[in-house]
């Protein structure tokens, strides 16, 4: 039995809940309107990806890993082996792996937002704040409507402890995406650090009839508790 015969008989995936999925649908697409070729490059792209992410589910982090660097010396146009092969790492927190791996993927793939916001993370985790800052720079300016550079600026600058910036990011975040309570949160601690305990006292006010999540909702009383009496 043949791939294509494999492939055909393969029960089409009821939702594009992987990268896979999609790789299969496309390789159907292929198959119908007779691009033969292209069809078998897709399919075997398929496999590969189904395999890794079986691998993954199945906890098998190790051979995971090895599947997507397989992917990525057999398909080095397949942005997904490349992906998939930095965020092993990054899972394991193999921080510098992950940065050389993330960095690797963007240099093939520099549209790609996902590597951009790994090279931002991994920089980071390693302590290079001023290179992450740097990057997330980058990534609001690329990217404006994603959260990720403009969280990822404020929370370099609180983890320095340069309030004014910090309040003025988490405001800026909060701004562009209200629906984000951490922004709102970041805000209030950096009111604090600035002693502007009444503003963040009302802040918090109003975040705790927000906040549902318990988490957050545990957040937002340590905070209250760290306000001075008064």
């Amino acid at each position: 039995m043949g791939l294509f015969d494999i492939f055909r008989q393969r029960p089409k995936p009821a939702r594009k809940e992987s990268e896979a999925a999609v790789s299969l649908e496309q390789t159907e697409v292929l198959l119908t309107s007779g691009q033969l070729a292209e069809a078998e490059a897709e399919a075997e792209e398929a496999v590969s990806l189904v395999q890794a992410e079986a691998l993954l589910k199945r906890g098998q982090w190790a051979e995971a890993e090895a599947a997507y660097a397989a992917l990525c010396a057999a398909q080095p146009n397949e942005p997904r082996g490349w992906v998939g092969y930095a965020q092993t790492a990054q899972r394991d927190q193999r921080w510098q792996d992950a940065l050389q791996r993330w960095q690797a993927a963007a240099e093939r793939f520099p549209q790609r937002y996902d590597c951009a916001v790994g090279i931002a993370r991994s920089l980071e985790q390693l302590g290079s704040l001023s290179e992450a800052e740097a990057q997330f720079a980058r990534l609001m300016e690329r990217f404006p409507n994603k959260s990720h550079g403009w969280f990822g600026s404020a929370s370099i600058a609180q983890a320095q402890q340069r309030w004014a910036d910090a309040l003025e990011r988490w405001r800026a975040a909060s701004e562009r995406f209200p629906e984000r309570v951490a922004g709102r949160l970041g805000e209030a601690r950096a009111l604090m650090q600035l002693k502007a305990y009444d503003d963040a006292e009302a802040l918090l006010d109003v975040l705790k009839a927000q906040i549902t999540d318990p988490a957050q909702l545990k957040q937002l009383e340590q905070l209250r508790n760290r306000l001075p009496n008064r």
